[in-house]
């Protein structure tokens, strides 16, 4: 009899192996756990350091806000200290609530594990400055004595606020960029009419009014209104675009109370709400029949035309006849009173400074002819 000899295993070679395979596999397991506990915490580090530039850059935004703004830092700085451990202190709008919201969907909520841990946002004024800090100390899973921590700070300068000059010079430019804009559409019939809207205090039955004026596309005709003012509603537009767009600046840039009592709607930045044609931060358009010539004369006191930025048209002085201007358009002038603030109130009016050479080192009137 032929007698067949197996080879395999015996049990103590398979124990041995599955003793050896389970050390050897249970230490991969350690170092597999170690590793994705490391990403975890680096994914929380890196959310940690987010959210704490988050907080910064919130704290500095709202920084902008008005000076009276109560949640503007600079006036209560202590209302953007936080303890975000508990997002239960806060509700909505605050933003607390929002920044205690973010971090726990993203770290995860406040454990406690350690007395370290902390979630805390403390904000200072420090005379013209802002001192914010942010510290963020979360759990790290793997024993009490492992934390991971962020601690920002930032030192915030109040903002650079735009000067009286620089506030009303916007203005000017803003009139002279929207009257061009309304003819190069007009002219290129690309709107159907031009419309101003005002409001007219008339006492008595009729009371306040709401006008509207139209002016038709492109053949600058105008286009017929109640008539409460008086205003002929008839005839070509060009003899009357300096009302026109004069009463859009009036409407538009209301820095005082006018003849009939309606309130003011944006300050003057010089802080004078009720100054007439001659003081500063006034601002408007004038006509080119009041563009005097001497405006234009170089060896004239009331020269203009040397105060940098200024351009004007003084062919037009005296000509209320659309037959006398070139092309019959009006040389229309965004005029505007924008002395130097730089020495701070009293601020120089320009009725005493009409053109510079009186005066060069001070500012005269800005004026710009708007173009067609």
């Amino acid at each position: 009899m032929n007698l067949i000899k197996n080879k395999g295993f015996t049990i103590i070679e398979a124990i041995v192996s599955l003793a050896l395979f389970a050390i050897a596999f249970s230490g991969l397991y350690f170092f597999f756990g170690m590793a994705h506990q490391a990403y975890n915490n680096s994914e929380k580090r890196m959310h940690l350091n987010l959210m704490a530039n988050h907080i910064l850059d919130t704290i500095h935004a709202e920084a902008y806000r008005a000076d009276a703004d109560v949640a503007n830092p600079f006036v209560t700085p202590a209302s953007y200290n936080a303890n975000l451990s508990d997002c239960s202190l806060y509700t909505a709008p605050d933003v607390r609530h929002t920044w205690c919201t973010e971090l726990d969907a993203s770290v995860g909520p406040h454990k406690g594990v350690h007395v370290d841990e902390v979630r805390t946002v403390e904000v200072v004024k420090d005379e013209a400055y802002l001192i914010a800090n942010v510290a963020l100390v979360v759990d790290a899973g793997i024993g009490e004595k492992n934390l991971i921590k962020t601690f920002l700070s930032r030192k915030i300068p109040a903002p650079r606020r735009p000067g009286p000059q620089q506030v009303c010079m916007e203005t000017h430019n803003a009139i002279i960029a929207h009257v061009e804009s309304e003819i190069k559409n007009c002219d290129a019939g690309t709107v159907p009419d031009l419309t101003v809207d005002w409001i007219v205090n008339y006492g008595g039955s009729l009371g306040i009014v709401d006008h509207k004026q139209k002016i038709s596309c492109p053949d600058w005709t105008r286009l017929p209104r109640e008539d409460y003012a008086g205003f002929s509603e008839s005839g070509s537009a060009m003899t009357w675009l300096y009302d026109f767009w004069g009463r859009w600046v009036n409407t538009t840039f209301k820095f005082y109370i006018n003849e009939e009592g309606l309130p003011a709607t944006k300050p003057s930045p010089y802080g004078n709400n009720n100054h007439s044609l001659s003081m500063e931060g006034w601002n408007g358009i004038k006509h080119g029949f009041q563009i005097k010539e001497r405006y234009c004369m170089s060896d004239q006191e009331d020269y203009l035309g040397n105060i940098a930025g200024n351009t004007l048209d003084c062919s037009q002085y005296t000509k209320r006849d659309p037959a006398d201007w070139a092309g019959g358009k009006p040389a229309l002038h965004a005029w505007s009173c924008c002395p130097d603030d730089s020495s701070g109130p009293p601020y120089n009016q320009c009725v005493d400074n009409w053109g510079s050479t009186r005066d060069p080192s001070k500012y005269g009137w800005t004026v710009n002819v708007i173009k067609w």
